[in-house]
């Protein structure tokens, strides 16, 4: 309840809490209302699924071919380090790049990987060093992927917007890391490997259909 002073009533008082309807506050999803965004946001769902999912799938696939349990820290080392490594070195040339083309150019990279291991799969001439290969590939692409989508979301939302667009972002990101790995899981158990590599491709694939939604002028 707003106190109303005796001067000024019957005059219309604006309680700051709240809200005016139309304002950039007053509905949380009008952040969907931007057709640009809608593109960026479901192009990381598809990306970060199948992102989370395949850190599963590498890593039953490790084991598998190998049979020893040092293979599993090996394959996440892999990718751990350049992404360490290879931060700094991503959000500086992110500044200097059209983001869009490096997003697509890393997914596309990320993408090829998961083609190369399912055909040596289904060739039958998958080896460790091979996914070890890969994992380094993929490791390396991730620190340039993820602060070029940080900041085409700042541009395409503006900053009214952006806590409301992050906030969906860190849920959707939140939400793969339980979905991907079970959906992953789920595929292995009840098909196979290759079946869960089909599926990464699609969705990486559906990653990079969305980034060309995107138009150039917010990269």
């Amino acid at each position: 309840m707003v106190y109303t002073p005796h001067s000024l009533r019957g005059v219309a008082v604006i309680d700051p809490a709240r809200p005016e309807p139309g304002s950039p506050k007053a509905n949380a999803l009008d952040v969907f209302s931007v057709p640009q965004f809608r593109w960026l946001f479901f192009g990381n769902v598809a990306f970060f699924f199948a992102m989370q999912g395949q850190m599963l799938t590498r890593t039953l696939l490790a084991w598998e071919l190998t049979g020893e349990a040092t293979s599993l820290a090996y394959i996440n080392l892999v990718v751990a380090v350049p992404l360490i490594f290879a931060s700094v070195l991503g959000g500086a040339i992110t500044d200097r790049v059209e983001r869009r083309q490096l997003v697509i150019v890393g997914q596309s990279l990320i993408t090829a990987n998961e083609i190369f291991i399912l055909a040596l799969l289904l060739t039958g001439r998958l080896e460790f060093w091979h996914m070890l290969c890969t994992a380094f590939i993929a490791g390396c692409a991730f620190p340039f992927i993820m602060p070029a989508r940080m900041a085409i979301t700042m541009k395409v939302v503006g900053p009214q917007r952006l806590q409301r667009a992050m906030g969906f972002q860190s849920g959707a990101m939140n939400l793969n890391r339980i979905l991907g790995p079970a959906a992953m899981g789920l595929i292995v158990a009840q098909f196979s490997y290759p079946a869960a590599y089909v599926l990464s491709i699609f969705l990486y694939s559906m990653a990079i259909f969305c980034m060309f939604g995107v138009d150039r002028s917010h990269s």
